[in-house]
């Protein structure tokens, strides 16, 4: 192919991408979500999904626009686990779930360092859990 056509056939390609679900969309939804608790300085949990937790915990340290709004007020703040969870839908349904635990059982959770056995089920057995 020459220059011209090959600089062609990309331009049609990437404009395919971003109007139609294809290759960009599959892109998109591979990204791996995580579940996260930050515990605040008054004590309380927060629980939230990321694809990137760290920047995620980042942004919620600075305290600016990107901060959640429970967050606010609340620094210092502390990472207090961490669990890579899937696809999109798999981290909200599981952050759901999760944000359904009274205290004790997500203090227990941070403990071990795992979900507990009723919610494994959610996460289809990942044990990739960061404390």
């Amino acid at each position: 192919m020459s220059g011209k056509q090959s600089k062609a056939a990309e331009k049609i390609a990437t404009s395919a991408c971003a109007t139609q679900s294809g290759p960009a969309e599959e892109i998109r939804s591979a990204a791996v979500w995580w579940l996260y608790i930050i515990r605040c300085s008054d004590g309380s949990l927060y629980t939230g999904v990321s694809t990137d937790v760290q920047r995620r915990y980042a942004e919620h340290q600075q305290q600016g626009a990107k901060t959640a709004r429970y967050l606010r007020g609340r620094a210092p703040l502390q990472l207090v686990f961490s669990i890579e969870v899937g696809g999109r839908g798999q981290a909200l349904k599981l952050e759901y779930r999760v944000k359904q635990l009274s205290r004790a059982e997500k203090l227990q959770m941070i403990t071990n360092g795992q979900l507990p056995a009723m919610l494994v089920y959610a996460n289809e057995g990942n044990e990739s859990v960061h404390v």
